[in-house]
C-alpha cells in the first residue's frame, strides 16, 4: 500500500545514504519502529495489519512477533482483534524460565508471525523455527515492509510459509521520488540493492 509507505516517511523510519555512490554505504536502512512515535502513523500501521490479518488468516488464533521490530505493532494488532500475542526472541533467556517464544501460547495455536522488516529473512525463518519448536502452527508471516531479495523468497518458500506484506520497498521509493527526497540515481541503487541482499550474507 502506498499510504503505508507514505506512514513510513512521516513517522520518519526512512533513512538515506548521505552519498548514494558509496558502494560500501547501504543506501537505505528502514527503523519501522521510529513509526511508533507518530500516532497517524501507527494507527495505520496496525489498522492495515489486523484487517490483513482477519481478511487472509480468519483462522488465525495468535500473533507472533519478532523481536524486536515486531512485537508493539504485533500487540496492538492482537488487541484489536481479541487475539493472543507472544514473541520471539533473538535467543533464549539466560535466566527465570529460560524462554525463545514469549506468551505462554498453547500447543497446537495457530498463529501468523509478524515482522517489520523483511530483507534477507533470516530473522522471519528464526522466529518460524522456533514457533514451530513450541509445537504452533504457523499459517504464514506478514511484514510491514519488504525488500523483496531472492533470499527471502527462497527461505519462506524452503520454510513452505505464505508471505503478506503491508508495503515494499518499490513502494517505499516511488514516494521518495514524488516528494522529493529521493533521486532517480539513488532509486536505481535502492533497488538493486533490496533485489540483490542475498549477496550480502
Amino acid at each position: 500500500m502506498k499510504e503505508i509507505a507514505e506512514a513510513l516517511f512521516i513517522g520518519g523510519s526512512v533513512h538515506l545514504a548521505t552519498n548514494s555512490l558509496a558502494e560500501s554505504q547501504a543506501p537505505i536502512y528502514c527503523d519501522v519502529r521510529a513509526a511508533l512515535g507518530n500516532v497517524a502513523a501507527r494507527t495505520l500501521i496496525t489498522n492495515s495489519l489486523a484487517d490483513q490479518i482477519a481478511a487472509e488468516f480468519p483462522d488465525c488464533g495468535a500473533l507472533i512477533a519478532v523481536a524486536t521490530g515486531g512485537i508493539a505493532f504485533a500487540a496492538i494488532a492482537a488487541q484489536m482483534l481479541g487475539l493472543p500475542c507472544g514473541y520471539v526472541r533473538v535467543k533464549e533467556k539466560d535466566r527465570g524460565l529460560g524462554r525463545l517464544v514469549e506468551g505462554n501460547l498453547k500447543p497446537g495455536t495457530s498463529c501468523v508471525i509478524i515482522e517489520d522488516c523483511l530483507a534477507l529473512g533470516n530473522s522471519a525463518k528464526h522466529a518460524v523455527l522456533a514457533a514451530r519448536n513450541y509445537g504452533y502452527i504457523v499459517l504464514g508471516v506478514i511484514s510491514i515492509i519488504e525488500f523483496g531479495s531472492c533470499s527471502a523468497e527462497r527461505t519462506m518458500w524452503d520454510l513452505g510459509i505464505n508471505t503478506l506484506s503491508l508495503t515494499s520497498v518499490d513502494e517505499l521509493v516511488g514516494v521518495g521520488l514524488e516528494n522529493g527526497s529521493i533521486t532517480g540515481l539513488m532509486a536505481e541503487r535502492i533497488c538493486k540493492y533490496a533485489k540483490g541482499q542475498e549477496r550480502k550474507q
